[in-house]
């Protein structure tokens, strides 16, 4: 009764499946969102967001998105397959209000498609998706593979995101806006050994065309598919915000 479901294409919205949030089925060029309906204050405030995450029984895409919104702006998501629900296609929007998305991304595509700035695709990885609007802005800002490394099977992550339909993969997402003219951004992952950083802290402010700090913040969680599928679910999620 707290969540506000939404989709953008597809036939399916998002839906508690086995005691998890279900966010995609396997099935094509589905995108949707579920919209935590409470306001959490952003400018000058620490934020600190975990969850599990589970990607399976389908042929590797595309992902979710962890997305912090204007609350001002009514959520709305992005568009399917590569932009995850957070970024935009031609001739389809970006999620409504954007600020801020973290991707968690099998196929890749979220580094290479979904705002003006690119830098190729970038498979099994997480990547940082900055402000926009409409079909503009959404830039790549930070990535675990940002100068295109990667591992011999071509991942950047090992364990990589997804076929974990049973596994813990244990995610916290941490902005810290407390420094005026800083939201110092940090990811980290846990599999089962304690939490490991996978975007070291950054300043999302001194990046280029992301907006300034919001005064309050959305929290949504998108899901993805496109020409291949995953089961997307989310269990678990909590919220620590000063």
């Amino acid at each position: 009764n707290n969540w506000v479901v939404a989709r953008s294409s597809g036939n399916f919205t998002p839906s508690i499946v086995g005691q998890r949030l279900r966010l995609t089925q396997a099935v094509g060029d589905q995108s949707t969102s579920t919209t935590y309906q409470r306001l959490f204050p952003a400018a000058s405030n620490l934020v600190t967001i975990e969850f599990n995450h589970y990607a399976y029984n389908g042929s590797g895409a595309d992902g979710i998105a962890v997305v912090l919104s204007d609350a001002k702006v009514t959520p709305q998501p992005g568009a399917f397959g590569g932009p995850l629900g957070y970024g935009f296609k031609p001739g389809i929007s970006g999620f409504a209000g954007g600020w801020l998305g973290v991707g968690i991304d099998e196929f890749g595509n979220f580094s290479g498609e979904g705002g003006v700035a690119n830098v190729g695709q970038r498979r099994q990885s997480v990547a940082v998706r900055g402000s926009g609007v409409g079909t503009s802005g959404y830039n790549y800002l930070k990535g675990t593979c940002n100068n295109g490394t990667t591992n011999i099977n071509g991942n950047c992550l090992n364990p990589i995101v997804d076929n974990n339909g049973s596994a813990n993969h244990s995610y916290r997402l941490t902005v810290d806006s407390r420094i005026v003219g800083q939201s110092m951004v940090k990811v980290e992952r846990n599999t089962g050994s304690g939490y490991v950083t996978l975007i070291d802290s950054f300043n999302a402010m001194a990046q280029a065309g992301q907006a300034a700090v919001p005064e309050d913040f959305l929290l949504s969680l998108t899901g993805s598919t496109g020409g291949s599928t995953n089961i997307h679910e989310i269990d678990n999620v909590r919220i620590c915000a000063l």
